[in-house]
């Protein structure tokens, strides 16, 4: 049909076929060897979804070497009240993985910004993190509370002004990243 790229995408992408008693290895792999499609990408997967042998498959050159990570934050502090199951170690540790696994690999991110209780000292070090990585995108998201959600009922919201500020100073980040990555 003349399709140029498919992008796998989806809710927890990296669980597909635990139901099946498979792994998003087995469908990637599947598609790369039953299908003619140019360029296969992922969609965003959780930095604890990567199967075992997650690299290996970039060896074929039409998986394309680009990967979202959602980090959400760069401080362990405000990660632990996301309950969120990875730490930055945890995450350095992996961007260091896919950079040495799949030469210019591209990986982006989703940060967010005023997470209820973030203090001026916990987005520095989401904004040194996220430096530190390297991103070549980064999708930049205000805090904003959802009813029913244990978040939206944390003492210390951050104010809508902060919030304001704090996303644009990681869009200011994100700009310059991007220009040294072209």
């Amino acid at each position: 049909a003349g399709v140029r790229e498919a992008v796998l995408a989806g809710v927890h992408l990296g669980g597909w076929g635990s139901d099946l008693g498979l792994g998003l290895n087995n469908l990637i792999g599947a598609i790369l060897v039953e299908t003619g499609i140019p360029r296969l990408r992922l969609g965003s997967l959780e930095p604890w979804e990567l199967p075992d042998g997650f690299w290996d498959l970039f060896a074929n050159p039409r998986l394309m070497p680009h990967l979202h990570l959602p980090l959400q934050s760069g401080s362990d502090s405000v990660l632990r009240r996301m309950a969120r199951r990875c730490r930055t170690d945890e995450f350095a540790r992996l961007a260091a993985e896919a950079r040495a696994r799949v030469p210019g690999i591209n990986l982006t991110t989703d940060i967010i910004a005023g997470f209820p209780g973030e203090t001026d000292d916990e987005w520095r070090q989401t904004l040194d993190f996220v430096a530190d990585i390297g991103f070549g995108q980064v999708h930049i998201f205000a805090y904003s509370p959802r009813p029913g959600t244990k978040a939206s009922n944390m003492p210390d919201q951050v104010p809508t002004e902060i919030k304001r500020q704090r996303s644009q100073e990681m869009h200011d980040l994100a700009r310059r990243m991007k220009g040294e990555t072209l």
